[in-house]
């Protein structure tokens, strides 16, 4: 299994490729977010750059694999008893949101320091336990995410960065006072660490900038022994200038997600792969500001066993340089 998972971890690393399309990009996971956000390349030395946004994301499609499903059923993870009891309650709807402050300066010529510091993590679901519906959820700083990014030839960018434990992850609060489920926290509660290869390019005759990206996410295990599964992203993106400072982007992402664990156990209902088509729009602004705006919709969708999975989600925010 742990030979298994290297050599998981060896080929989303040499897979994953790409410059990103900066501002085309939702951010659904801390990879995500250095691989799709505003934030592609490198910069100029000694150039500073911040990157602020809101997003939006709407779990309300019940699945059953890649099928409707009439109700979804999670377990309860009983994190101070080390136990997993399983279909213990019914998810009936929900949604996260996000304000996120990115940031990237050149220390070099050929080198950029980020950072990604979610100001404000907000998590809200409806479960029911024994028919009787109840709201749950948290809002709070979630965890910081520090990088580099260094043009290694050409146009290929290759980045490494670590997600901290910053925020909290044991909030308690579900039915009988114990911890909340640890997908409902602010943070993770474990160092993570993000890898990533970038390129991008021009098709002259039509003026499109394209871009395809990638990253891996390799996630360790937090105090209370919950290990969030790994994340795998790819996207390609394309944009054209339509008329004066507006352009037009749309880029494809996969995600995929694997399994949670527990002390070492498999968490049911946990995991997934998704594909997003999300098209939007980008204004450039006087000062080297650019505003933009993303919808991320997804045509394919898989969960293991029965899950929430998303049903759309937005994002907007503003981009400048200095």
């Amino acid at each position: 299994m742990k030979t298994a998972r290297l050599f998981t971890a060896v080929g989303g690393i040499a897979f994953a490729f790409a410059l990103a399309s900066g501002d085309a990009g939702a951010c659904d996971s801390s990879s995500c977010s250095l691989v799709t956000r505003g934030q592609g390349g490198v910069l100029a030395k000694k150039a500073f750059r911040i990157d602020f946004s809101y997003r939006y994301t709407d779990d309300a499609v019940f699945l059953d694999g890649s099928s409707a499903a009439e109700h979804v059923y999670r377990p309860k993870v009983a994190l101070e008893q080390g136990r997993i009891w399983p279909e213990f309650h019914r998810e009936l709807g929900g949604h996260d949101s996000f304000l996120q402050l990115d940031f990237a300066y050149g220390l070099a010529s050929r080198t950029t320091l980020l950072a990604s510091v979610p100001v404000l993590a907000d998590r809200s679901y409806a479960i029911a336990h024994a028919g009787i519906q109840q709201d749950y959820g948290t809002t709070g700083f979630g965890d910081a995410l520090v990088g580099v990014r260094h043009l290694i030839a050409g146009d290929l960018v290759g980045g490494f960065s670590v997600k901290l434990p910053s925020a909290r992850h044991r909030i308690a609060g579900d039915f009988d006072g114990s911890i909340l489920d640890p997908t409902l926290q602010p943070g993770s509660g474990s160092w993570d660490f993000v890898s990533t290869l970038q390129y991008a390019g021009t098709i002259a005759p039509w003026l499109v900038d394209w871009s395809v990206a990638g990253s891996y996410q390799l996630n360790t295990a937090n105090d209370l022994g919950y290990r969030f599964g790994d994340l795998t992203v790819a996207a390609a993106s394309a944009s054209r200038t339509l008329k004066g400072p507006l352009a037009a982007t749309l880029q494809i992402k996969f995600v995929h997600e694997a399994r949670h664990t527990f002390l070492g156990e498999g968490v049911p209902s946990t995991g997934s792969s998704i594909l997003y088509v999300t098209p939007g729009l980008r204004v450039r602004l006087p000062d080297q500001t650019s505003l933009y705006g993303i919808v991320q919709l997804p045509p394919y969708r898989y969960v293991n066993e029965t899950q929430l999975a998303v049903r759309a989600a937005f994002l907007v925010g503003v981009s400048k340089t200095f």
